[in-house]
């Protein structure tokens, strides 16, 4: 434990803010030896040595004990209010770290509770809060005299205070000689008005009613409520005038106000803020500051600046030397020697500028005039608005002529006719109305809303334009020249750019390039060299290229051609077009060409997208691109390719080698050598394939040998692919393989090898061999053979699953598999090996260890040499269910011990008896003939007697054993005991007559 000895404690200071105690003590360990450490100690005074009642308390964290030795200063973390020593007295407990609170407390003594100096008796921080009288004068100080009632004296030398409750606060020789007058200080100040004050300084007179001097030297304040806030020699002579200060200022009429600086004066309810020999004369004005700016019209300003003149109504003069604000509402912000004389004209800066008209502006700049109404100027030099509305945005030498003209710039341009505008540039000249001039040197736009721009460009149409560019044209109304050298645009034409090109007629465009012509009206050249479209090819375009030639209407040519004029495209019919390329040709109306290279499309509609040597000779024909391709059938396609040809009528050749679609709406999708001469017949792919029947299809597949192509010959049949496969009935179909051949309409071969669908319907799923005879064969209407070798169906709707040399004759009858299997009978079944079937309606299946022959109808025969087992559960290792073992004739119930549970002895008399008392009845069965009959009882008698089986509708065999062998055990119990009854019976009688004979 620590142990804790008090040295000393004291008030800091008695009337100091923050009110502190200083504490000092000793701190040694339980040995009594002193101790340097840091520790945290809790300091809380009481108003009682033991419990009582907490009045302050803090933690002070960071103590620092020196050989023992500490001090802290108590109210620097949680000030002391001094209403803890209102208390008789005061107890201090101090807790170090964890430790519990030291005891005994220590009392605070006397002079700790000196700390109450700060507050006396209804008095607290210094302010009397309870009643101070005094009576009579109050005067202090050396030869001063306060005669008055109520006035006061409070100290300095030679002070007078004559006036009734006036006051003087001390200073020498003031004197405060009115009612309420008073002086606070200073030397030689006079409050002779009733209210007046002076604050100090000297010789300052506060001489009318609520008149006040602040301080300064030589000042009056002589005006009813004026003001004087300092300064030297300044006057206040107005009512409620002020001034703030400075030197030689006066504010001599009502309500002006001068802020300070030297020798300004002010009107009524006028300012002067400062500055040097300023004067705001008028009424309601103001000068900011400045040297000897005049301000002589109501509502006038200057902000400051030098010799500025405000004299309009409502004029303003911002700043800067020798500028003048005339008349009413007129406004120059600064600059020097501007002039605004026009009612609400305006001038921002800049030299010698002249506003002169009503609401005229100049910017800036110099010696511009502004001498129309509505006229503005945005600055440079030597310009000119001499119309109303007129505006020149700077520049030199800028001329705005015309009611609403405008020159943004530059130099010596002139905007003459009505609305007309220069941007920029130099010599321009806009003399059509609305005519406009973007920049650029001697321009001209002398038509009506015309535009130029650029060098030496002329826009004389009306509504004409001139973009850029040198000595460029834009004649007719409504032409435009983008830009370029030495263009020429025609009434309503268009040249964007480029050299000497030439845009005649009506309404015509060339975009640029060079020596160009557009001739016909409305046509377009976008541009290139030396391309031409001629009078005839209204409406017609050519995008670019070089030597291209359009003389149909509605015609396009995008570009391409070449250097030579053999190399030029050709658009000759009415709404053709060609894309690109070189030696092209479409003559045909509505014909097209992509690109490529002499490419010819000469009919109606026809189209070509590119290759080269392409020919599109019908109408609507199309080629795609490639080689060497024709399209000659009516609206017949080839996409690509080489060497194709689409005779057709709608026929198709997307691509490939030496493909023909002949037929009608015939299809060849790519590969080579296939022909597809049916109509609407397709060939998708492969090579020398046919379709020839009329909606064919040959998928793909084929070879290099003729004699291995897949040929699709019946009406839409269809060959998916593979090779040497043939298709001859109508919709009938190979998918793949080899060497399938289908013969029947609507039948089908999936693939394999060799095989053969020749019914009606039939199909062949796959299988087949490498020989002829391993083939499957589907003779039979709607007959089907899945898969396997040497299989045959000929039977309507009969099947063959697989397996290998199955036949199946019967109708509707089906070998599910296995092999060397025959069935000759209708509606039959049969599965496994070497069965043969006549019966109909028959389920044969056999093993193989034999010719299994059925013949009897509605039969299901099974030859099983190794028995016949049926499961009913699983999983099938647990054997349960039913069988009929090898060489067996009756099934075998399962009754294996391991499979039972729950075994208890059955009451053999009890079974006996309830035999005894069951029905038992001679029947048939109402599905039978009557005359087959049955003996046994009915299984809802059975159930009711011994409650066996899953259910009351039948009798297990096995329930139905076991309860003939549990009524014949019981019987033979019986037939014991009476055979023993009846022998010693018997025996009896032997005695008896054994008695009697003697």
């Amino acid at each position: 434990m620590t142990r804790l000895f008090i040295l000393l404690l004291l008030a800091s200071q008695a009337l100091a803010i923050p009110q502190l105690l200083n504490y000092q003590g000793e701190l040694k360990d339980t040995g009594g030896s002193p101790v340097d450490t840091t520790v945290s100690m809790l300091f809380t005074m009481y108003d009682s040595p033991s419990l009582g009642t907490v009045l302050w308390s803090e933690t002070q964290g960071s103590v620092t004990t020196s050989d023992g030795l500490f001090h802290v200063l108590l109210g620097s973390v949680t000030p002391v209010p001094d209403s803890v020593f209102k208390q008789s007295t005061v107890w201090l407990g101090i807790t170090v770290g964890t430790d519990t609170e030291m005891s005994p407390r220590e009392q605070i003594a006397s002079v700790g509770c000196a700390y109450r100096v700060s507050s006396v008796d209804s008095a607290s921080g210094g302010t009397i809060t309870s009643d101070l009288v005094g009576l009579g004068k109050g005067t202090f100080g050396a030869n001063s005299i306060a005669s008055a009632d109520y006035s006061t004296v409070s100290g300095g030398l030679n002070n007078a205070s004559t006036g009734y409750a006036g006051t003087v606060g001390g200073g020498q020789q003031n004197q405060a000689n009115d009612d309420f007058a008073s002086v606070a200080g200073g030397y030689l100040n006079q409050a002779t008005g009733r209210y007046s004050h002076v604050g100090g300084g000297g010789g300052n007179i506060a001489s009318n009613e609520n008149s006040t001097v602040a301080g300064g030297a030589s000042s009056i304040a002589s005006g009813f409520s004026s003001t004087v806030g300092g300064g030297y020699q300044n006057s206040a002579a107005g009512t409620h005038a002020t001034v703030g200060g400075g030197y030689s200022n006066d504010a001599d009429s009502a309500y002006a106000t001068v802020s300070g600086g030297y020798s300004n004066s002010a009107g009524d309810y006028s300012g002067v803020g400062s500055g040097f020999g300023n004067d705001a004369q008028g009424r309601y004005n103001f000068i900011g500051g400045g040297l000897g700016n005049i301000t002589d019209s109501t509502y006038s300003a200057v902000a400051g600046g030098h010799q500025n003149q405000a004299s309009g109504f409502a004029s303003f003069v911002g700043g800067g030397e020798q500028n003048h604000a005339d008349t009413t509402y007129a406004t120059v912000a600064g600059g020097i020697q501007n002039t605004a004389i026009g009612e609400s004209s305006t001038i921002g800066g800049g030299r010698s500028n002249y506003a002169s008209r009503d609401y005229a502006t100049i910017a800036g700049g110099r010696d511009n005039d502004a001498t129309r109404g509505f006229a503005t100027i945005g600055g440079g030099a030597g310009n000119a608005v001499s119309y109303y509305y007129g505006t020149v945005g700077g520049g030199y030498l800028n001329h705005a002529q015309g009611d609403l003209t405008t020159v943004g710039g530059g130099w010596s341009n002139i905007a003459r006719d009505s609305g007309s505008v220069i941007s920029g540039g130099h010599l321009n000249l806009a003399d059509g109305k609305y005519s406009a001039i973007a920049g650029g040197s001697e321009n001209s736009a002398s038509g009506d809303y015309a535009f130029a721009a650029g060098q030496q460009d002329t826009a004389s149409g009306d509504y004409s334009t001139v973009s850029g560019g040198t000595r460029n044209r834009a004649l007719g109304n409504k032409s435009t020249v983008g830009g370029g050298e030495n263009n020429e645009a025609s009434l309503y034409c268009t040249v964007g750019g480029g050299q000497n090109n030439f845009a005649g007629n009506t309404a015509t465009t060339v975009g640029g390039g060079s020596f160009n012509e557009a001739q016909g009206n409305t046509s377009t050249i976008g541009g290139g060299r030396n391309n031409v479209i001629a009078g005839t090819g209204y409406y017609s375009t050519i995008g670019g290229g070089i030597e291209n030639h359009v003389s149909g209407s509605y015609a396009t040519i995008a570009g391409g051609g070449g250097p030579l004029p053999s190399d030029s495209n050709s658009a000759l019919g009415n709404y053709s077009t060609i894309s690109g390329g070189t030696r092209n040709s479409a003559t045909g109306d509505y014909s097209a060409v992509g690109g490529g290279w002499s490419n010819s499309v000469s009919n109606y509609s026809s189209t070509i997208g590119g290759g080269y040597d392409n020919t599109a000779s019908n109408e609507n024909a199309t080629v795609g691109g490639g080689s060497f391709n024709s399209a000659s059938g009516h609206s017949s396609t080839i996409g690509g390719g080489s060497g194709n040809a689409a005779a057709g009528e709608q026929s198709v050749v997307s691509g490939g080698s030496g493909n023909q679609a002949q037929g009608v709406s015939s299809f060849v999708g790519s590969g080579g050598g296939n022909f597809a001469t049916g109509d609407y017949s397709s060939v998708v792919g492969g090579i020398r394939n046919k379709a020839r029947g009329d909606f064919s299809t040959v998928a793909g597949g084929g070879s290099v040998s003729v004699a291995d192509s897949n040929s699709a010959q019946g009406i839409a049949s269809a060959i998916g692919g593979g090779s040497r496969n043939l298709s001859s009935g109508d919709l009938s179909t190979v998918s793949g393989g080899y060497n399938n051949v289908v013969d029947g309409d609507y039948s089908t071969i999936s693939g394999g090898k060799g095989n053969r669908a020749r019914g009606d319907f039939s199909t062949v799923a796959g299988g087949g061999g490498a020989f002829q005879a391993d083939s499957n064969s589907a003779q039979g209407i709607a007959s089907v053979i899945g898969g396997g070798r040497r299989n045959l169906s000929s039977g309507i709707l009969s099947t063959v699953s697989g397996g290998y040399n199955n036949a199946v004759d019967g109708d509707y009858s089906t070998i599910a598999g296995g092999s060397d299997n025959t069935l000759t009978g209708g509606v039959s079944f049969v599965c496994g090996s070497h069965v043969s079937a006549t019966a109909d309606s028959a389920f044969v299946f056999g093993d193989g260890s034999e010719t299994f022959s059925v013949g009897a109808d509605n039969t299901a025969s099974f030859l099983v040499n190794n028995g016949f087992r049926i499961w009913t559960a699983n999983p099938v290792s647990s054997n349960i269910g039913t069988r009929l073992t090898a060489g067996g004739t009756s099934w075998v119930a399962l009754s294996d011990s391991t499979t039972k549970e729950n075994r208890r002895a059955a009451n053999g008399k009890d079974i006996l008896e309830k035999i005894q008392s069951m029905p038992i009845d001679r029947w048939n069965y109402k599905h039978q003939d009557e005359s087959i009959e049955h003996v046994g009882p009915m299984a809802q008698d059975f159930w009711t007697a011994f409650g066996l089986g899953s259910d009351s509708l039948g009798i297990e065999t096995i329930d139905a054993d076991g309860v003939l062998f549990a009524a014949v055990q019981e019987l033979a119990k019986q037939n014991a005991a009476q055979a023993q009854e009846i022998a010693e019976l018997k025996n009896m009688v032997r005695q008896l007559v054994q008695l009697g004979n003697k």
